[in-house]
């Protein structure tokens, strides 16, 4: 069942559709935007998606950190690492790169979550394991339990903009 509204003001449905289209895409963002602030706290927490701990560091990786207390981050760079606890975060640069934006088109209204290019092909190694990591690490993912956050915080940030 639809709603149809009939105006001689062609103007007035315009508008209508319009505020309607920016309103839905900035609850979207919102909600969004808090989504990726759980995911990157559960990630520092050294959680996955299912709020299991990651896998341990392994192979020549681990073996770095225990003799050195370091990895390299770039040619002659190196950050202090600890063995504990896994959270992905050995120059911070690739959860700092996730970013939210609204998708708005005649025929796709949604929200996409992304990385820059290169910090992009590293959690791909991460989230799905690749030759130098064996045991994936699935942080970039939505649960059952972030799912329904999500929708409820776009909700609700509809009711704040429909009372504003």
């Amino acid at each position: 069942m639809g709603v149809e509204i009939i105006s001689k003001d062609d103007n007035f449905l315009k508008d209508l559709t319009r505020d309607f289209d920016a309103n839905v895409a900035k609850a979207l963002e919102i909600a969004a935007q808090d989504f990726v602030a759980q995911m990157i706290d559960r990630t520092l927490a050294g959680k996955d998606v299912d709020g299991a701990k990651f896998a341990e560091y392994q192979g020549a990786y681990k073996k770095q950190i225990e003799k050195y207390g370091k990895v390299r981050v770039g040619k002659n760079q190196f950050r202090s690492k600890s063995l504990n606890p896994v959270n992905l975060t050995v120059s911070g640069q690739m959860l700092k790169s996730i970013q939210t934006r609204a998708l708005r088109s005649k025929r796709l209204k949604g929200i996409e979550v992304f990385m820059n290019q290169a910090q992009s092909k590293k959690a791909q190694g991460i989230q799905f394991g690749n030759k130098f990591i064996k045991k994936k690490r699935e942080f970039f993912a939505v649960s059952d339990k972030e799912s329904a956050k999500f929708v409820e915080t776009f909700k609700n940030q509809l009711r704040i903009i429909k009372n504003d």
